[in-house]
């Protein structure tokens, strides 16, 4: 060949990405009924739901942990709960990530 194009290789970089919803309805009509974590390249997770007194209504150890709304097999009252997230990610090993938030449970 005597024409040629020059080809660009472009680098994506792999981060570790966690989104907590802000609000799920878990009244059973198929849509937005679980709570869960989506994100990925991590590991370790350890995620807790609190009530307005401090109790753990919720635990995730698993990425593809949900929560259905319920507490003691009986479903939460509408309202905003309190939760606590940590992590570590895969991409850059030993680097831990904490966060927190609240979601809001309508139904």
């Amino acid at each position: 060949f005597t024409d040629s194009e020059p080809i660009t290789f472009e680098r994506n970089e792999c981060k570790t990405e966690f989104v907590m919803p802000t609000a799920f309805s878990p009244n059973g009509d198929g849509l937005n009924d679980y709570w869960e974590i989506v994100g990925r390249n991590f590991s370790n997770l350890n995620l807790s739901v609190y009530n307005r007194w401090g109790e753990i209504i919720f635990m995730a150890r698993k990425p593809d942990d949900k929560w259905d709304g319920t507490y003691n097999g009986k479903p939460v009252p509408v309202g905003t709960y309190v939760w606590k997230a940590s992590l570590e990610s895969t991409v850059e090993k030993g680097q831990k990530i904490q966060k927190s938030g609240s979601i809001t449970v309508v139904r």
